[in-house]
């Protein structure tokens, strides 16, 4: 019978611990499944500042105090980044582009890590290469230029005294430039691309914003946007154009694995304190984690808490079978319980006695219950249940120190559990047990009609369940709510079964 008793200790210890384990695996996953849901391989962090020199040591120094600063705020969620440089719009001169009727303007770019994201459909990718500016386009973007693989042009940009963009309607008459500003450099056509996926949400803005031309309004010419290794960029924009204005951009992918309940907060903060550091340089800073982080701080606290109630349900079941296995065994020592103090043994002396038996097997569980519920928590992920969102892997928990506690106390209210009946007992004189064995009256709940109350207050309940349909109701403010009495009426259904039954 004590090893019965034994077994309902550790299941209401394992059982209390595993509440805090249990919600927070279930948060962690939570969290980890809406931002995959969310992001879906989108950008978590844009940044991008504009008119910013492109090879000026000013230039480069804001390009890397902003990387570090990107990499200090949101490094540690970071699962993968890309960093890119735009430079200006260039128009295209060779032969073969002298002869369009239209002429088109190149703009070279570069992405790092756009290499795994396209398809070579002819030629190779650009390298760098000294003097001569490697590129490769979109099929629709070379075929507007008139260029092909192999052949070799000039990106030229002249600036002139002449308004460019005007606000009037009609337009200004024509000007005559008073002055004039030319500069250029070669560059070398190297392969056509294609991406791999045209929705791939990697591609920020869209794909076609990298492979086709770009219409500007008239009459500006239309842009062809040209991919350059991203180094080999940079070099050109220190030699030749080293205070020409141009765009850097970076972007940060997430790591949905690197965030949880207990993180998710100091992101919230990374982002709007990098926000707030990047704000003088007047840039744009995109960071659409921040939605998604908020909304999952809405929701957990709701999400959780009927997690925690149904745990502490079934708990108490637990706590239950501890307590009718204690009155059981209680019963069948009552005859050495009267012998006892018979003799002189006082009551303190007869509970420190079930006290013992009760630490013979409580320490050692309190020790246990918590791994042994973070061991039970993790084997969730390998049944059907949780393997679409789990891989069919063990989930990733964690052991808080509540856990530890919430184990003590399961290991406390079995011990409550025990000692009570031999409380109860004890209190009584032989004769008084003798007399009660011959003709046994009514228990406390039966005496006072409280076994009826609670059937009553269980149907009850019931009747209400059914009326609304859920446990959950809308909120004044949109979302939802839930009644905690009706979360814990299986807890009282079963209590009210039991002082029927008993």
């Amino acid at each position: 019978m004590m090893g019965v008793m034994a077994l309902g200790i550790v299941v209401a210890a394992v059982l209390l611990a595993s509440a805090p384990i249990y919600a927070r695996a279930m948060s962690d996953l939570g969290l980890r499944f809406l931002v995959r849901d969310e992001t879906g391989g989108r950008y978590a962090l844009w940044v991008e500042l504009n008119e910013l020199p492109a090879g000026s040591p000013d230039g480069q120094a804001v390009r890397a105090a902003v990387s570090t600063q990107i990499e200090g705020r949101a490094g540690w969620f970071t699962a993968s980044s890309a960093q890119g440089v735009t430079l200006g719009k260039f128009l295209v001169e060779n032969a073969a582009t002298s002869a369009l009727e239209t002429r088109i303007l190149g703009q070279p770019r570069s992405l790092t890590g756009y290499e795994t994201h396209v398809n070579v459909v002819e030629g190779r990718l650009p390298a760098a290469a000294d003097g001569v500016l490697e590129v490769a386009m979109g099929a629709p973007a070379a075929s507007v230029a008139g260029l092909r693989v192999g052949d070799r042009f000039t990106l030229q940009d002249t600036i002139d005294t002449c308004p460019r963009r005007w606000e009037e309607d009609p337009p200004p008459p024509p000007c005559d430039p008073t002055a004039l500003l030319s500069f250029q450099f070669p560059a070398v056509m190297v392969g056509i691309l294609a991406p791999t996926d045209e929705e791939e949400l990697w591609w920020v803005l869209g794909a076609a914003r990298f492979f086709n031309k770009i219409e500007q309004p008239r009459p500006e010419p239309a842009i062809a946007p040209m991919f350059a290794d991203h180094a080999a960029l940079l070099k050109v924009a220190e030699a030749s154009l080293p205070s020409y204005r141009s765009s850097a951009s970076w972007y940060v992918y997430a790591d949905a694995d690197a965030l949880n309940h207990g993180n998710f907060e100091r992101a919230l903060a990374d982002l709007a304190s990098l926000q707030a550091e990047l704000g003088p340089l007047q840039g744009l800073v995109s960071h659409p984690l921040t939605g998604t982080l908020e909304q999952y701080r809405t929701s957990s606290t709701f999400q959780r808490k009927p997690l925690t109630i149904l745990l502490l349900q079934i708990t108490a079941i637990a706590l239950f079978y501890v307590a009718i296995v204690a009155a059981l065994l209680v019963e069948r020592q009552a005859a050495e319980i009267a012998l006892l103090r018979s003799r002189g043994a006082s009551m303190g002396q007869v509970l420190l006695l079930f006290l013992i038996q009760g630490l013979t097997v409580g320490v050692p569980v309190t020790l246990a219950a918590p791994f042994l519920a973070s061991g039970a928590t993790a084997l969730l992920g390998l049944t059907p249940l949780f393997s679409n969102v789990s891989n069919s892997e063990l989930l990733p928990v964690s052991l808080p120190p509540l856990a530890f506690a919430m184990g003590a106390g399961g290991v406390v209210l079995s011990l409550v559990a025990f000692i009570v009946p031999g409380a109860l007992v004890a209190m009584k004189s032989a004769t008084a047990l003798r007399r009660a064995e011959a003709r046994p009256g009514a228990s406390f709940i039966q005496r006072y009609y409280l076994d009826l109350g609670m059937a009553a207050a269980a149907l009850l309940l019931l009747f209400e369940l059914r009326e609304r349909g859920s446990v959950f109701t809308p909120s004044a403010t949109g979302g939802l709510t839930s009644d905690p009495l009706l979360l814990a009426s299986p807890a009282l259904i079963i209590g009210a079964a039991a002082a029927l039954i008993l």
